[in-house]
């Protein structure tokens, strides 16, 4: 049952973020947010997961989303994604999207360097930046948000 709910949040944060899979049709940040911001609070967020404090991270998630998640959903998706890609290296290129699909929210978006893989993690954010939505997955050839979505492997998000 409660695979069944976190399978449910991972339908719908997909399209929540599905209007930001082609980069020629991204979004501008919502007026409320700045990149600066969103960025600092993605990087914190990712070196969170990075670190394993996926209880942590779970609990920067708003209340409406932590009740389809559980901080071992949020391990299991990023250990899924990071496991064979290898020692962490840093992050390679940073960016910042946002969208309206499903509600306003801006996309702290990285490609991160491991020694075997690149791995791009997304981290959503609400207009208040509440944590709303994460996903990771190898990248298969170069920086685009496309390539992630076609990667995906998890997203959690409402």
């Amino acid at each position: 049952m409660k695979r069944m709910g976190i399978l449910c949040a991972a339908v719908v944060s997909l399209a929540l973020l599905a209007g930001c899979a082609a980069e020629e049709e991204t979004e501008p940040l919502p007026e409320s947010m700045d990149q600066e911001t969103v960025l600092a609070a993605g990087e914190e967020v990712l070196n969170q997961l990075l670190d394993g404090e996926y209880q942590a991270v779970y609990e920067q998630f708003r209340e409406d989303i932590q009740e389809n998640l559980t901080a071992e959903s949020v391990q299991e998706l990023i250990e899924s994604e990071t496991q064979e890609a290898g020692a962490y290296e840093g992050i390679e290129k940073a960016d910042t999207i946002g969208s309206t699909e499903g509600e306003e929210h801006g996309i702290a978006r990285f490609l991160c360097n491991f020694s075997e893989e690149d791995v791009a993690i997304n981290l959503a954010f609400d207009p208040d930046m509440e944590l709303i939505g994460l996903s990771a997955g190898v990248q298969s050839s170069g920086w685009s948000f496309s390539n992630l979505t076609g990667n995906l492997s998890g997203l959690f998000g409402g």
